[in-house]
């Protein structure tokens, strides 16, 4: 028997963002199935870390992989792909080829629209903008403000997608 991950699915969702903002923790919340981590102790990111209020320990060095049932016999696969620059080939492979893109950016950083403006570059350069939702992480609900200036990035850049 040969498996292939997500190969049968037409329909995938991958979530990109710095190290640290979720990805991992959004598969894992949204999958119907027990969720494939490739994980490595993070020694360098966590140095590098500029807003860790966590006690994360690991990184994804290839993706996480987990499925949605949308319906009977129809599901969604979702990636968690890493945010380093180094693990770019995991980006170039999965971008092109999934339904949408799920930018998770954490929005009580204060440089959190210099990170979101970096993601929007990368993903406009891989052609992935289209198929885009922004998601604003560790916000309070009621944070309309913080969410305002990201749409308004958006605006200012002609991007189309969706801010959460």
């Amino acid at each position: 028997m040969k498996i292939i991950v997500g190969q049968k699915i037409p329909h995938q969702v991958v979530f990109i963002g710095s190290f640290g903002v979720g990805k991992t923790t959004a598969v894992q919340a949204l999958s119907d199935t027990e969720v494939i981590t490739m994980e490595a102790t993070a020694v360098l990111e966590i140095k590098n870390a500029k807003l860790m209020d966590t006690k994360k320990t690991t990184t994804t060095i290839g993706f996480d992989y987990g499925e949605f049932d949308v319906d009977v016999g129809e599901k969604v696969s979702l990636y968690g792909i890493p945010g380093q620059m180094r693990f770019e080939k995991v980006w170039d492979n999965l971008l092109p080829r999934c339904s949408g893109v799920v930018l998770l950016v954490f929005g009580n950083n204060k440089n959190y629209l210099q990170e979101c403006e970096k993601w929007l570059k990368i993903l406009k350069r891989k052609d992935s903008i289209k198929k885009l939702a922004v998601a604003l992480t560790r916000i309070p609900d009621d944070d309309e403000e913080t969410i305002s200036v990201c749409r308004e990035l958006q605006l200012n850049q002609n991007l189309f997608g969706t801010i959460l």
